[in-house]
């Protein structure tokens, strides 16, 4: 009976250290291939600094290997800077992934085979609607204003033909396009968040700027 224990208490044991060993492995996999992501995100899209890559599922390898999935992957950037206005801040949330099993495993890479669907978050600054729109733009307290000829008046944002549209009461419409469809590839709808523009919308596929990397490997 004793000797019984004893082995039940050392395969306990064994158990245990398999068990974290899995975790610490599942961990380092994740954590490599969110920094391989990130530096191949960083090379190619018109961002400042290094992308912020997170992986949301456990666990991770186990369920690559059984189906490839993945709950979530999530891409914070700064600084986005292509066509029209500068975006202060973005973010990718990408749901429902299926990643390339052997990309994974063998160069810990990230490699897209198909998503259920990404929202795209974008925050763009008053300075920055300023600068593209050649007149004072201020946010403040949930509303836009914007001086014009000394005197300044308050008004509404909207997007319209994929751009952020300012209509104040005696100022000309001012527009200040939104990055192109490469990086944003919908019409999003848009409210003021604190002292910023924030426009966001769901897609059934990733934006072809980010695709282009993530569905590569390598």
């Amino acid at each position: 009976m004793k000797r019984l224990v004893v082995v039940l208490a050392v395969l306990f044991v064994l158990a245990i250290v398999a068990a974290l060993g899995l975790s610490v492995l599942d961990q380092r996999i994740r954590v490599e291939a969110e920094q391989h992501a990130a530096e191949r995100l960083a090379r190619e899209l018109p961002i400042e600094g290094t992308p912020q890559v997170h992986i949301e599922s456990f666990p991770f390898v186990l369920r690559v290997l059984n189906d490839g999935s993945v709950e979530q992957l999530e891409v914070s950037m700064r600084s986005l800077e292509s066509t029209g206005v500068r975006v202060d801040e973005a973010k990718l949330t990408i749901e429902g992934l299926v990643l390339d099993r052997d990309a994974l495993l063998d160069d810990h890479e990230i490699k897209l085979v198909k998503i259920e669907q990404a929202r795209i978050d974008a925050w763009v600054s008053a300075e920055d609607l300023s600068s593209v729109a050649k007149v004072p733009v201020k946010i403040e307290d949930g509303e836009v204003s914007v001086t014009y000829r000394g005197k300044e008046y308050k008004g509404t944002a909207k997007v319209s033909k994929h751009a952020v549209l300012l209509l104040v009461d005696g100022v000309p419409p001012i527009l200040s396009p939104l990055p192109s469809t490469d990086l944003l590839p919908c019409e999003p709808d848009l409210d003021i968040d604190g002292d910023r523009i924030h426009v966001a919308c769901t897609v059934d596929e990733v934006p072809p700027a980010v695709a282009r990397v993530l569905a590569q490997g390598g």
